[in-house]
């Protein structure tokens, strides 16, 4: 279930049966620029299309967007794992998506399931080649979740 706050009412009917969080991070350049967006669009589509797969099980929490600097892991480790924390009495599984190596390995190291998206395909966001390839990497990381649920 994508997070929306009108669709609140109905998590709270499916409450029994949605126990995985999914938390989308975006790690991408200081700059606005075409690659910022491409990387944006991607964290989205990919996990929008897992989530759609995985409807009734999985949350899709907000995604988030962070700037990369030389402080980025000191200030967004911190504020994932408060939410992810928040979040931890209702959802026995939680995993976050990130296109951050870092990011994914500190988590990782945490306990968090971490998966690592695979670049950013170079097609146009808008073209049908880039939707394709979407969800080609959804489905990369849809058996790993399923997985973690039989462990």
């Amino acid at each position: 279930m994508k997070w929306k706050v009108e669709d609140m009412e109905q998590l709270l009917g499916m409450e029994e049966y949605v126990d995985t969080l999914l938390y989308p991070v975006s790690v991408s350049p200081m700059d606005w620029d075409v690659k910022w967006i491409a990387d944006q669009f991607w964290l989205e589509k990919v996990s929008s299309n897992v989530e759609q797969n995985l409807k009734g099980r999985v949350f899709l929490f907000q995604p988030l967007c962070v700037a990369r600097n030389e402080l980025f892991l000191d200030t967004t480790i911190p504020f994932i794992r408060q939410n992810i924390k928040a979040m931890s009495n209702r959802f026995p599984h939680r995993a976050i998506l990130t296109n951050s190596k870092e990011l994914a390995e500190a988590f990782q190291e945490e306990g968090v399931i971490a998966f690592l998206l695979s670049p950013t395909p170079e097609e146009a966001v808008t073209s049908k080649r880039f939707l394709e390839k979407s969800l080609i990497e959804a489905n990369r990381v849809i058996p790993k979740l399923i997985g973690v649920w039989s462990q």
